[in-house]
């Protein structure tokens, strides 16, 4: 009897394991894609195009062009202290993130209250494997830092649009 109850422990402890990893890869893609529409907006609306070319298209990309243009750009100085604080946010569980989803998991039963992944790095010259532990406590606050971030974020982003974007015309229709 205790087999069957332990085996199905285990799989409940596993299908936690897979909701909250996505969970917080839903919310960090909502993340990234207000970070999206910020950088887009910078560059179109804000003079973000001159400070760059183009775009960035990857994160770390995104995130130095949002720096400099709060930085830089007088037309964001009302939002440079929420987006540099929003930037650090990013950049504080970035790493943690990068860890989770780049990472295998090297079992799928917890080892002392935590869950096992193996992650290369990677520098010029080799690629070195290491173990990462995520503890309870870890999967819980990334699952409360991340959403909360993305809402952060999408408000941001949403202000600096209605502040620069010129306003969409009405897509309903009214019946007379």
């Amino acid at each position: 009897m205790r087999e069957v109850s332990q085996s199905i422990s285990d799989k409940n402890e596993t299908k936690a394991l897979y909701q909250l990893i996505g969970f917080i890869v839903v919310h960090w893609s909502l993340l990234e894609q207000s970070l999206d529409d910020t950088s887009l907006t910078v560059f179109k609306a804000c003079g973000g195009n001159t400070i760059k070319p183009r775009v960035p298209p990857n994160l770390e990309g995104k995130l130095k062009f949002l720096h400099q243009s709060f930085c830089e750009l007088s037309t964001l100085s009302v939002f440079k202290s929420r987006g540099l604080q929003i930037i650090e946010r990013v950049n504080k569980l970035a790493g943690k993130r990068n860890e989770l989803i780049h990472g295998a998991i090297t079992n799928l039963k917890s080892e002392n209250g935590g869950f096992v992944f193996a992650k290369y790095d990677y520098n010029k010259e080799r690629a070195k494997l290491r173990k990462v532990t995520f503890s309870v406590n870890d999967f819980q606050q990334l699952s409360q830092d991340i959403p909360t971030l993305a809402f952060d974020s999408a408000q941001l982003s949403h202000q600096i649009q209605q502040t620069f974007l010129p306003p969409k015309p009405s897509t309903t229709t009214s019946v007379p």
